[in-house]
């Protein structure tokens, strides 16, 4: 017979163990997944590898931020602190993870470490005419402020409430793509606002270079771009590569090669406007002070969708190789920092987003309101690379262009 004093006393701990309650990654399945997602995304399930191998040691840990990560805030009508304070004015504060919002927390954590976003926020929200040209999105930028105003507190968390959540398009139990929230913050202040500052320091140019291959004599006599390709701009957007190779580098050799154009895929001629084979290219005519890069690890290709935890390797140190640039391209052969890394762990419905960001030129791993300070050494690096063994890899890059 159980001792029933003791039985009593195990009784919250059973509960806990029995209770835990996954997350889904994406938020774009079928109705069936979705209603369960709202069932049972309550919590978030901590990754199996949270804390890396051996190679991850954490250096150092903040001694006063030991807090839980899931719903630490109780009431959470209204924003409020934890009671700890930060070990130091860089460390970054935490962010309280009220179900599902892991996406949301790691990608704050990287924006708010890029300053002149900030001061334009706050330049934004001071100007009456463009926050009403934002109509319903300038509630976002009035939370994102918010969330900005308690990240710089010296308190080891912050517990935003969810209704300033809701004002950045969060569901609750519904996990999102952590890339996607990022342009959804950053989109309606370039685009909306026409604020060329934010434009430059997140947006990249390409041109594209297409060479028509006309065998009608008289085309390839009286028009020349039939032979040499031509160069159109494209609308600034954000880096997304396809995860096609083993390095960065070579995931932008891919992105930058020449394309055949045949079959379905021909071009039409510029004087007999026949279809003719031909070639295309993609290229940097300019790229931003801060450099966001998505790898594309979740492929809906074949209808169902899969993560690629493939192996990507990158450094601390980005250098833009010429033959990705146009030849006006002013930023040839310049060097990017690396000063972030978004990490999702598990398959493409399910798992956990966490961050690594520099800050006073030491990193730190932020895990939604649990921060430490890390050593972001080889061995770390190539934790984060990815590996078809395992679930865990590195989504979005942050880099900084090097002064």
């Amino acid at each position: 017979m159980i001792n029933k004093k003791l039985f009593i006393t195990l009784m919250p701990f059973l509960l806990c163990a029995c209770g835990e309650k996954s997350e889904s990654k994406n938020g774009e399945g079928n109705k069936e997944q979705k209603e369960q997602k709202e069932q049972n995304h309550n919590q978030q399930v901590k990754p199996t590898n949270q804390q890396g191998n051996n190679n991850t040691n954490l250096n150092k840990k903040n001694p006063t931020n030991n807090n839980k990560s899931q719903n630490l805030n109780n009431n959470t009508d209204k924003p409020s602190f934890s009671n700890s304070k930060k070990q130091d004015e860089n460390f970054p504060t935490g962010l309280d993870n009220l179900g599902a919002s892991c996406y949301l927390n790691s990608c704050l954590q990287q924006l708010f470490n890029i300053k002149v976003l900030k001061d334009e926020v706050e330049k934004i929200i001071k100007n009456d005419a463009t926050m009403k040209s934002l109509g319903d999105d300038s509630k976002k930028i009035k939370a994102l402020q918010e969330i900005f105003k308690g990240m710089s507190s010296d308190s080891a968390a912050f517990y935003p409430s969810k209704s300033l959540l809701y004002d950045l398009d969060y569901e609750d139990g519904i996990q999102k793509d952590a890339f996607d929230f990022c342009l959804e913050i950053l989109k309606p202040l370039i685009d909306d606002c026409k604020n060329d500052t934010i434009k430059n320091e997140f947006y990249c140019y390409t041109k594209t270079f297409c060479e028509r291959n006309c065998r009608n004599q008289s085309c390839q006599n009286q028009n020349s771009q039939n032979k040499k390709p031509s160069g159109s701009d494209n609308p600034g957007t954000f880096l997304s590569l396809p995860v096609v190779q083993d390095s960065l580098e070579k995931c932008l050799d891919a992105y930058c090669k020449i394309e055949n154009l045949k079959g379905d895929n021909k071009l039409k001629c510029n004087t007999c406007s026949k279809d003719v084979d031909g070639t295309r290219q993609e290229l940097f005519s300019a790229f931003p002070n801060n450099l966001i890069i998505q790898l594309k690890r979740y492929d809906w290709t074949d209808g169902t969708g899969s993560k690629k935890n493939k192996k990507v390797e990158f450094s601390l140190e980005l250098k833009i190789d010429n033959k990705w640039c146009t030849d006006d391209c002013k930023e040839k052969g310049i060097s990017y920092n690396l000063t972030g890394v978004i990490v999702h762990n598990g398959e493409l419905n399910n798992g956990h987003y966490w961050s690594y960001v520099k800050k006073g030129g030491k990193w730190y791993k932020c895990n939604d309101a649990s921060v430490d300070e890390v050593n972001m050494d080889n061995d770390l690096l190539k934790d984060l690379y990815g590996d078809d063994e395992k679930k865990d890899s590195a989504y979005v890059l942050f880099y900084s262009k090097k002064s």
